[in-house]
């Protein structure tokens, strides 16, 4: 069964387990005119909606910087904080290249935070694929690198799940089993 959602396609079929570093979902725009770079990659916007997660901001921009994906736009949407997320975001986000910072706009009627919250980086995105991410999330270098060769491995339009979880206190690694749709 496909699906459109404002210019992407999200396709609903079950299929097989893979192993990824990936946890929120990515998708691929089908409206996209497929903009590359010198780098000859397609583009992959990373967008993150944020509400008071000050004590994340750090970590998670130390974290997205060490990506080794080539072709990449940060976009971070702060929903209304009420503490220091947004200036901690514009302290943290200045050696990225692409980088956007936005302020959420005023709930509709009849929506929920985070999905409009998603919604609005939707509309700013710009890349060939989208990848939604929470603020606590922290990705591996190759994480993206990963997810995109799957997905076009396997041709798929959206892929979610989390796959290792590593227990900062006991220092231990559980490895977890997603599941793609086509």
């Amino acid at each position: 069964m496909e699906e459109a959602l404002n210019g992407y396609h999200t396709y609903y079929h079950p299929c097989s387990s893979f192993n990824l570093d990936a946890h929120q979902p990515l998708v691929h725009s089908k409206s996209s005119a497929k903009r590359r770079t010198h780098y000859d990659q397609p583009l992959i916007s990373v967008l993150v909606p944020m509400r008071n997660e000050e004590r994340n901001v750090a970590d998670l921009l130390a974290s997205l910087s060490r990506l080794s994906y080539p072709n990449l736009e940060f976009i971070f949407l702060d929903d209304g904080s009420t503490d220091g997320t947004n200036s901690l975001l514009y302290q943290h986000s200045k050696p990225f290249k692409l980088v956007k910072i936005l302020k959420g706009k005023p709930l509709p009627e009849g929506w929920i935070g985070k999905v409009h919250a998603c919604y609005q980086l939707g509309r700013e995105a710009s890349g060939d694929y989208l990848a939604f991410i929470d603020a606590d999330i922290r990705l591996a270098p190759t994480t993206l690198n990963q997810t995109l060769h799957l997905m076009e491995d396997k041709n798929v339009g959206f892929i979610t799940g989390s796959i290792e979880l590593i227990s900062k206190l006991k220092k231990n690694t559980q490895k977890v089993q997603i599941s793609f749709c086509v």
